[in-house]
């Protein structure tokens, strides 16, 4: 092997060209490889451990511990009934399970949300968590489980089904989802932590499925005299409702507090990301519930409303209180996730606190605070890939240098299955004194952590946690969809789950490597194509190809129309293979005989298997179709290589010329046919990274395509 880890490097372009463009360094950790890092993994098939985490110390040993949620765990035959494991952090940063409680109910899903705090104000955290889907009189109304922190737990496993939690607080109506947020928190001022816990599917005074929260007030109860054998719920009605404000926003789903308006109590936070806007339907909602000592029993006003700026934006998906700019308000870091929008990536935002966001004194002004790039004081943007920025957010200190650092899960997500593995962005404090504006496609980021395999959900949910009580925070990160693989490299349980903890460290998570900056003259993935169909001549040197497969039509795209979605896909009079690019386009002739070569195709993870010609193009990618429709490497799959090299391990140690192809990373498998070949052939620079995701030029294209017609015409 020849290179195996990232280093730093200077600037050197992999392709010569005249006009160079500013390169900039960055950090980055890849989570099959990375040392400094300790590994949590689910126990049985579709168990989806991770699928919610919460961070604190339930022992009071003065070490925080990580809690995680596998919603899906089945046991003895009854499924779903759902597990919540304990990792107690210490020095070793051991990745056992010191203590695990199971579900009581089949489908009842215990660990479908998890929060911790300190309910009876004892010094010793408590552990709140969802079960929405569980049973009471026959009904799946929901339920939270409350466990009082212990310095001793002598039971390594605590079933429900036998043993009570030490309170229980049960939904109203079937199908509330009450549970599916929770939250523990000081919601009235008096030192206690309260339960709060959402039902965003709740009915609401003649709104359907508008969603409410409900609030549950902390009190001084002692461990050693709250539970009783036979308790098995702590039935009471809430001591504050929340109710929902239209029908079907979700009201609930997200859960958060903190000082962020007027007053000097926290604030309660509520997001409702399938509520519509000024913008369009499901463009997204946040409401504000200013901080008081008495709360009424029911409060149906908020104090402030925010509003996202795009339709099926899903404004309010992650929401968050962080105090990021200093000021004597906490912050509101809020995410805007379109996952119903494959037209957009993700964005954040992160608002500064204040008095109010609409004056209410101002009857001029709308009733709502339409939330945008330019009224934001930091902004974040996703990418061109399909890790979509925005599933979860958080803050933390992982250099230890007594600034706050930001993190945004972008896992990869699309509309069947995701090609890409995920990713979390880090925003070390200092970059926020020179910039507003954070474009992940232009590398303004920190630390890129990037997850181990595509449609692993990897970046759904992260947490800051100091696990090994260093000083530094840490940083856990899940795929809720990890799967185990047999020696073969074949899937043995589907969907486990698995949470990598990345140590922090006085130097940024990761490696230090130089990529390339912001440039205006990327190639477009419809002009690049254009490009390399005409200058090769494909249509004279593969000519015997495509005329067989005009003649051919049902055979030659078989294994494209059988992996498309195109309602419009047609074969005959005319091809029409993706809904962006009709036969009017200045691409068609160039995409579709690409599409017949086999070395081009949709993007199957989104809706109609669009092209996307609009976007750019990866250097890695840009060299596999360049040399696949020439002829000079060979595509093939994957179990195909693993047979060639006589297995997984045989793939796994490919040679690679280039210390920033690792094909340890699964998503790298192919990487190195392409760019050893490459390297050997004098098509690419030597001595010098590849950076194989950063995109190509308009420069590089040129100077690609001409020393690879130089290689053929040899």
């Amino acid at each position: 092997m020849i290179g195996k880890s990232l280093i730093s490097m200077v600037l050197v372009l992999i392709f010569p060209f005249e006009a160079a463009f500013a390169d900039t360094t960055i950090y980055q950790s890849f989570s099959a490889t990375e040392e400094e890092q300790v590994v949590f993994e689910g126990s049985t098939y579709g168990e989806q451990f991770g699928s919610s985490m919460a961070v604190g110390d339930v022992n009071g040993d003065g070490v925080e511990d990580l809690v995680v949620g596998a919603p899906f765990y089945s046991l003895d035959g009854y499924k779903w009934t759902g597990k919540v494991s304990v990792y107690f952090g210490s020095r070793r940063a051991d990745n056992k399970p010191d203590i695990v409680f199971y579900g009581r109910y089949p489908g009842g899903q215990l660990g479908s949300d998890l929060s911790i705090g300190d309910f009876n104000n004892d010094g010793v955290d408590d552990i709140l968590m969802g079960a929405y889907n569980s049973i009471q009189n026959d009904n799946r109304v929901g339920r939270a489980f409350l466990v009082l922190g212990r310095t001793s737990f002598p039971d390594k496993e605590w079933h429900f089904k036998s043993k009570a939690a030490d309170f229980e607080f049960v939904g109203k109506e079937e199908g509330d989802g009450f549970g599916l947020s929770v939250l523990l928190a000081d919601i009235n001022g008096d030192n206690y932590d309260d339960v709060v816990v959402g039902a965003p599917f709740a009915m609401s005074i003649d709104r359907l499925d508008s969603g409410n929260v409900y609030g549950y007030f902390g009190s001084s109860y002692r461990v050693d005299r709250v539970y009783t054998p036979n308790k098995f719920y702590f039935e009471k009605d809430a001591d504050v409702v929340f109710w929902g404000h239209k029908d079907g926003e979700r009201f609930g789903s997200d859960l958060a507090h903190g000082d962020v308006v007027a007053g000097s109590l926290s604030d309660l936070v509520i997001s409702a990301y399938f509520g519509n806007g000024p913008n369009g339907e499901q463009s997204g909602k946040v409401y504000l519930y200013k901080g008081l000592s008495n709360y009424a029993s029911n409060i149906y006003e908020a104090y402030d409303v925010l509003v996202g700026d795009m339709a099926n934006g899903w404004f309010g998906f992650s929401v968050e209180v962080v105090n990021l700019t200093g000021g004597i308000k906490s912050d509101l870091f809020v995410t805007q996730f379109p996952y119903a929008n494959d037209s957009e990536n993700g964005k954040a935002y992160l608002l500064s606190g204040k008095e109010w966001f609409v004056n209410p004194f101002d009857e001029t002004l709308a009733s709502t605070y339409l939330v945008t790039k330019d009224n934001a004081d930091y902004y974040f943007e996703g990418g061109g890939s399909s890790n979509i920025l925005g599933a979860s957010v958080g803050s933390g200190d992982f250099d230890n240098n007594g600034s706050l650092d930001l993190f945004i899960g972008a896992p990869g997500v699309s509309y069947s299955k995701s090609e890409e593995a995920g990713e979390v962005y880090v925003f070390y404090g200092e970059e926020f004194e020179e910039k507003k504006y954070f474009y992940v496609d232009y590398h303004n980021v920190t630390s890129v952590v990037h997850g181990e395999r595509p449609d692993d959900w990897f970046g759904a949910r992260a947490v800051r946690i100091d696990f090994d009580n260093d000083g530094f925070d840490d940083i856990a990160v899940s795929s809720r969809y990890s799967d185990n693989y047999d020696e073969d490299g074949v899937v043995e349980e589907s969907n486990v789950g698995q949470i990598n903890l990345f140590l922090g460290g006085a130097t940024p998570i990761g490696v230090e490597t130089t990529v390339s900056g912001a440039a205006e003259d990327y190639i477009s993935r419809g002009d690049f194509i254009k490009q390399v169909v005409e200058r090769f001549n494909i249509k004279v040197t593969r000519g015997d190809f495509i005329d067989s497969c005009y003649d051919f039509r049902d055979f030659c795209f078989y294994v494209f129309t059988s992996q498309s979605n195109f309602e419009g896909l047609t074969l005959d009079p005319e091809i029409l293979l993706y809904p962006d690019v009709p036969v009017e386009s200045p691409y068609y002739e160039s995409v579709t005989i690409a599409t017949m070569l086999g070395v081009i195709h949709g993007y199957a993870g989104y809706e109609g298997t669009p092209f996307k010609p609009e976007r750019n193009i990866t250097r890695i990618q840009a060299l596999k179709v360049i040399l696949a429709i020439n002829q000079l490497v060979q595509p093939m799959y994957k179990f195909e290589l693993i047979n060639i090299l006589g297995g997984v391990s045989g793939v796994e140690t490919q040679e690679s010329y280039f210390p920033d192809i690792d094909p340890q990373l699964d998503y790298m498998w192919w990487y190195p046919q392409y760019s050893n070949f490459a390297y050997q052939k004098n098509l690419v620079g030597k001595d010098m990274p590849f950076r194989p995701k950063d995109y190509i030029t308009i420069q590089e294209t040129d100077d690609l395509i001409g020393r690879t017609l130089d290689l053929i015409n040899r």
